[in-house]
């Protein structure tokens, strides 16, 4: 077996045995490469961005990529970033730590309002679990909760961390826009302009489990919401379908409602 070969399979295995703790599935690089790519449409002047979930790097690469000139990422998994590759480590500052707390165990505070763009693939409850520790104080979305899903927490530090006029580009599970318990998440998404939801194939994710997990991209821009419409699409192959399909005015317009996407299920 060649080298490269027996790092990979020793990477999967790494990957295989930490997902199921920290509910991660990682993201392949044309999905990360399109969010970005798709959000810097909408944001002049972008310099700066994050991924408070950035896990072996994918996002913090496709920003590089970019030409973004500051690029931040935090995991909480000090063991998944050294599969970051070393030139992202040479250029992006990476924190090890809770992003969703006020201060990770280490490396500086995250700044909030800061960025210009925040992209990626937070952890999901399903997997990780429900927070039910003191950050739910912390949260507009859980405050006076006794548990949350560790992905509308992340949905809101998303927002949160970039600055007006931000955008954020965020997967979530489609529990959060189809789910009678996310009703008061989805209020909270839309104080803000919704510009597209654009709906996920199952499997895309890059996880030697069986995982079904239905996904889709939620990409919020952080100004006040006016009724205005957003774009909607299911993707059924490849990404690309949705950038064309936007470009032609194809795919669903429609202005965002709580109500909507149960309409459209």
């Amino acid at each position: 077996m060649a080298m490269g070969e027996n790092r990979g399979g020793q990477r999967e295995a790494f990957f295989n045995s930490k997902e199921k703790v920290f509910g991660q599935f990682f993201t392949p690089p044309d999905v990360a490469d399109f969010i970005v790519s798709f959000a810097l449409r909408f944001v002049d002047s972008a310099e700066r961005g994050v991924d408070p979930a950035c896990g072996d790097g994918v996002f913090l690469t496709a920003m590089l990529k970019a030409g973004l000139r500051e690029v931040w990422g935090v995991d909480i998994d000090s063991n998944v970033v050294k599969y970051i590759p070393r030139w992202v480590w040479g250029r992006a500052k990476i924190i090890i730590g809770d992003a969703l707390a006020r201060q990770p165990l280490l490396g500086p505070r995250i700044p909030e309002g800061y960025f210009d763009i925040a992209v990626g693939n937070p952890p999901f409850s399903a997997k990780y679990g429900r927070v039910r520790d003191a950050r739910l104080s912390m949260y507009e979305v859980s405050r006076g909760r006794s548990s949350e899903a560790i992905e509308n927490l992340f949905i809101e530090r998303f927002i949160r961390l970039v600055r007006d006029g931000g955008f954020a580009g965020i997967i979530i599970p489609d529990g959060v826009l189809l789910a009678k318990m996310n009703e008061h998440v989805r209020r909270f998404i839309l104080k803000y302009r919704v510009l597209a939801v654009i709906s996920l194939p199952r499997g895309i994710f890059r996880s030697t489990l069986e995982t079904t997990s239905k996904t889709s991209i939620l990409f919020v821009k952080k100004a006040p919401n006016k009724g205005e419409r957003a774009f909607f699409y299911e993707v059924r192959e490849d990404v690309k379908e949705a950038l064309e399909a936007f470009e032609k005015g194809g795919g669903c317009w429609e202005a965002p409602s709580v109500e909507y996407q149960q309409r459209m299920n």
